[in-house]
């Protein structure tokens, strides 16, 4: 800059200074006080502040629930997924960095790639560089900075307010605030949002605290704010149970500031924030009860007067790992990643076969359970689980043959009623494999096993069984059952037992197994057909609890029975599958323990853990 500019820019800001009118203090404090109302207006008016002056657009509802969060100490939102919740309690966090100096907000979410979501689509990606000119001004004029840390991403404003999003594992201890978000809370574990999440929260103390009349006027102290939101789940889950508590201190306790909220898919088809041809999409391409809880918005739980309770089979779910039948090639190279079967290990299949005139509403289920010892019990596992039509009776006596040999299995137990005959006589016949090659198939048929005290029916159908067997060199080793009201009833008592003592292992929920894959650099690579394939297994999982969940048990002369529902989805092949086997499990280990010496079992000990 030249001698003659420094002059001019000089001159320019000696002029400025002189038209510069020289408030008096009267002047200064109406500044001050119009300011102070204008705060207290936005603190009172959250969804005024977001829309008028962070130009961040939202819908009726999206106002009511900034409202809600605003008036809560613990606001938790249960709501269907397409209603934009995250976005929503992510404007909230940035709200309150505006409005309060010196907030501290965490927005936190089960691991890094989703915290990393988080800041990078929500926040600046959505919020900062698209919908909200005031955030986008900020950033651009350094008013707002970021970084990223060891513990995540840090949002630091003008105002001493920071947000900070971080994953809610062990290396975030020590991080604290005073507004804490938990985004998608279903998918973090109960423990980790008690030990890691929660302490976080302290109190945040406003500047002006600190100045001497306000040093300790108690009065004027805040308190922290929690903010929830999930998709929904099962009705066991601790978020559901943490909601429901919520709920009811809004009434049991005037003196707590709780809120909740539900928002259904319809709300965001009338706002247009999803299209009805996305709604069938999700409808065609997801499962029925991923569709029910995430996009209907249920809360599944057992019916009223469940023999099995949902919190039976989720805290026996624990199998991280399926079998996984293999396809061709894998066959013809001899090549898969199933666990190999110990010395020590029983395994079976067990199948309930569907009508033979193919009921919408009645499919053929087979089942793989694997068990062994370990120490003084044994454990069983459900490795793998399918289904098919009741018109597809080929195609499953295909699957029944195949999992047999490539499941390494020792029995085959089937429901010997309801056209299980008929099937049983095409188990017996010699069979030729259509795509693998003789030298690696064995074309025997199958027939009844010959450790007689292991058969559940009489000796007469035994008998006439036996005399249906086609392959004079079939294998033994089929257990029929027959579903008589004093059979079942000791079916449905063993497993209740087993699922009580934590004997039976499932696999773990599909979620848990979608994180895992995540987590997995081999699924980077893998195609949406190959992940849908590892899935399978986890969401039959999901259909078999639901099934054993929703049947109503009869009480009649001291036996029960289970019964599905009348609607045509109601049904029990699962479960029936899953009973048969495991009853049979346990005459195996009977055997097994009478064989080395060890006392036998009497089911009738042990009826007193089901009551």
């Amino acid at each position: 800059m030249t001698s003659r500019e420094k002059l001019e820019e000089l001159k320019r800001l000696r002029d400025r200074i002189s038209n510069t009118q020289i408030k008096t203090e009267e002047e200064l404090q109406k500044i001050k006080d119009r300011k102070k109302r204008w705060a207290t207006y936005f603190r009172k008016n959250p969804a005024i502040y977001i829309e008028k002056r962070m130009g961040f657009h939202s819908f009726g509802y999206q106002n009511f629930s900034y409202d809600l969060m605003q008036q809560a100490n613990q606001y938790i939102e249960v709501s269907t997924r397409g209603v934009g919740k995250s976005l929503r309690a992510i404007v909230f966090g940035a709200y309150r960095c505006l409005v309060y100096p010196g907030s501290k907000v965490g927005v936190t979410a089960v691991g890094n790639s989703q915290a990393n979501e988080n800041f990078l689509t929500a926040f600046m990606g959505e919020l900062v560089f698209k919908y909200s000119w005031l955030m986008k001004w900020l950033y651009e004029n350094k008013y707002i900075t970021t970084r990223e840390t060891d513990k995540g991403y840090n949002v630091t404003f003008w105002n001493g307010s920071t947000m900070t999003f971080f994953p809610c594992i062990n290396s975030s201890r020590g991080l604290h605030f005073d507004v804490l978000i938990g985004e998608e809370l279903r998918l973090i574990k109960k423990r980790d949002w008690s030990s890691i999440a929660m302490p976080m929260l302290v109190t945040r103390r406003a500047g002006f605290r600190n100045k001497e009349p306000y040093l300790e006027r108690t009065d004027l102290d805040e308190d922290t704010k929690l903010i929830c939101i999930t998709s929904n789940r099962y009705k066991n889950e601790w978020f559901n149970t943490m909601f429901r508590d919520t709920y009811s201190n809004y009434f049991k306790n005037t003196g707590t500031k709780n809120r909740v909220l539900c928002i259904d898919i319809f709300s965001a088809l009338r706002h247009g924030l999803r299209t009805v041809s996305w709604f069938l999409q999700q409808k065609k391409e997801m499962d029925e009860l991923s569709f029910r809880m995430e996009i209907l918005n249920e809360t599944l739980g057992e019916v009223e007067n469940a023999f099995y309770t949902r919190e039976m089979f989720s805290r026996n779910q624990q199998l991280k790992k399926a079998f996984y039948p293999p396809t061709i090639s894998q066959f013809m190279s001899g090549k898969d990643n199933n666990r190999k079967k110990r010395a020590d290990e029983f395994r079976l299949i067990s199948v309930d076969f569907a009508f033979s005139n193919g009921e919408d509403n009645d499919n053929t289920a087979i089942c793989c359970i694997a068990f062994y010892p370990i120490g003084d019990i044994w454990i069983r596992n459900v490795e793998y689980m399918e289904t098919h039509g009741g018109g597809n009776g080929d195609e499953a006596l295909l699957k029944i043959r195949e999992l047999f040999w490539d499941y390494e299995a020792d029995y085959i137990v089937f429901d010997e009623r309801n056209g299980g005959t008929v099937h049983y006589n095409s188990l017996t016949k010699e069979f030729i494999h259509p795509e693998r090659p003789p030298n690696l198939w064995r074309k025997n048929g199958f027939t009844l096993s010959d450790e007689n005290d292991l058969q559940c029916v009489s000796d007469s159908t035994l008998k006439d069984l036996r005399a249906r067997t086609i392959d004079a060199n079939a294998i033994p080793c089929l257990i029929p059952v027959q579903g008589t009201t004093v059979f079942n009833n000791d079916v449905y008592m063993d497993l209740s037992v087993r699922l009580r003592k934590g004997e039976i292992r499932f696999l773990i929920d599909r979620l848990d197994f979608e994180r895992i894959m995540e987590e997995d650099k081999n699924s980077l690579i893998m195609t949406p057909k190959e992940k849908a394939l590892k899935l399978i297994p986890y969401i039959q999982t999901s259909y078999l609890i639901n099934e054993a969940v929703n049947l109503k048990s009869t009480w009649k002369s001291g036996l029960v029975s289970l019964s599905e529902g009348t609607k045509k989805k109601d049904k029990k092949d699962r479960v029936s599958a899953l009973c048969y086997g495991n009853y049979i499990a346990t005459k195996i280990i009977n055997k097994h323990e009478v064989e080395n010496g060890k006392d036998d079992f009497d089911i009738s000990k042990y009826t007193q853990f089901v009551f």
